[in-house]
């Protein structure tokens, strides 16, 4: 898997669920502010969160969901 051409690098394995974890840190170099892009060869979900001096947020991203 890659975030903006960069390899996500040593994802960890969630016990026996066949899912893994990595975080990306997105406040530097080619990885700063803006648009991202995720590219990998299974689905992703992904979780955006930040910290700042007045507040904190987190914003789940990645969903296709349709309409019932």
């Amino acid at each position: 898997m890659s975030v903006d051409g960069q390899p996500v690098l040593a994802p960890v394995q969630i016990g026996m669920t066949g899912y893994s974890l990595a975080r990306v840190k997105l406040d530097a170099g080619p990885l700063a502010d803006g648009n991202h892009t995720i590219v990998g060869s299974d689905r992703v979900g992904i979780g955006v969160y930040g910290l700042q001096d007045f507040g904190s947020y987190w914003v789940v991203g990645g969903l296709d969901l349709d309409h019932l």
